[in-house]
């Protein structure tokens, strides 16, 4: 048997084809007692107290975290070590920053949309600060509030932009996109962060986002000009679905458009 603690990335799919292979997501609460079985860590990481727990009730415990996450949980530990107080920019409720500051003693989470004047308050006393970022937030946002923070306390802080370069690719592509498309598909699970950011780019620029699952999230009518993008954890069957509808849609509406000409 195969448990895991949560969703192993964020992607409906996914998910339910691993539980329809017999993955089973077992709850907090019954980690107290001994399981026969084999327990996978989430691609976003767990805290070092929950990795122990794990090893301790389960036979065996495959680490799944994605090696660009854990490369900055190391970078984040070593930062502190070196004597830097570290401001994580992310969002508090995020796997990925519930594992990354079970890591340190002393953080500061930073989420989009808090007050940098009040953040300020809680830095001005610190000599050496570092910040670094949950791996899927927007590139843009989290330079913003770096700049916004560096150029306050100058010579006191040191910016590390530990963004996957992947979403910052995506990102850039999404802003593409948007300037030459009147629809823009976003393929990804609903609850995927970096799938969401790329929805709010494209929204942002004044085009149409739709946020795609599978085919059930489309409109039946014409989308004018379309792209497609999509989240990193989504898989390319779930993209080749959704594209070979569009192909499908073009071509009956292409062909219903030479009829009515040949009328």
């Amino acid at each position: 048997k195969v448990f895991a603690t949560g969703e192993i990335v964020h992607n409906e799919k996914v998910m339910n084809d691993l539980r329809e292979l017999g993955l089973e997501v077992i709850e907090d609460r019954l980690l107290n007692e001994k399981h026969d079985g084999v327990a996978v860590i989430r691609a976003h990481g767990v805290d070092p107290a929950s990795e122990e727990k794990l090893r301790h009730v389960f036979d065996e415990v495959i680490d799944l975290t994605c090696p660009i996450v854990y490369n900055v949980f190391s970078l984040a530990v070593d930062l502190e070590q070196q004597g830097n107080f570290v401001v994580v920019y992310g969002k508090k409720n995020h796997p990925e920053v519930t594992a990354l500051s079970g890591r340190l003693d002393k953080y500061l989470i930073v989420e989009p949309g808090d007050d940098y004047n009040e953040v300020l308050k809680e830095l001005e006393g610190l000599e050496r600060v570092a910040i670094v970022s949950q791996t899927t937030m927007s590139n843009s946002d989290f330079k913003e509030f770096a700049e916004f923070v560096k150029e306050k306390l100058r010579g006191r802080v040191t910016v590390h932009n530990t963004i996957c370069k992947v979403t910052i690719q995506r990102e850039s592509e999404a802003e593409r996109l948007a300037g030459v498309v009147d629809t823009v598909i976003v393929i990804g699970g609903k609850n995927s962060s970096n799938t969401k950011k790329l929805v709010r780019i494209v929204e942002r620029l004044g085009k149409k986002a739709l946020h795609a699952t599978d085919l059930s999230d489309l409109p039946q009518g014409d989308m004018g000009k379309v792209a497609l993008i999509s989240g990193t954890s989504t898989p390319y069957e779930q993209i080749q679905k959704i594209l070979d509808y569009i192909d499908k849609m073009r071509e009956v509406t292409n062909n219903g458009r030479e009829n009515e000409t040949a009328r």
